[in-house]
């Protein structure tokens, strides 16, 4: 899973797994159809790199249905493990 770009409704999400104070980082890049690109800042830490990409997956799927819907707010509003929850659902 670790850094496989995913593309979700015409945007390019390029998950990040950074090593970072004993845990790995989660990041997402987002290239939106124009080709331009947009990355987030640290938005969880996880104990693997499996993990901390899936959650920058969800997120930034989630950043682009609330972008496309016309909503304001930006992330996922549930708590890290509902988000990992609901991808092992979907084997993501």
């Amino acid at each position: 899973m670790s850094n496989v770009a995913v593309t979700y409704k015409g945007f390019v999400l390029i998950p990040l797994a950074a090593f970072d104070e004993g845990a790995y980082a989660a990041m997402v890049i987002v290239e939106q159809p124009d080709q331009s690109q947009r990355a987030s800042g640290v938005l969880q830490r996880f104990s693997n790199p499996d993990a901390a990409c899936r959650y920058a997956i969800e997120y930034g799927m989630t950043e682009i249905d609330r972008r496309l819907d016309g909503k304001a707010r930006i992330g996922p509003t549930a708590n890290p493990q509902t988000v990992l929850a609901s991808l092992v659902t979907l084997n993501l």
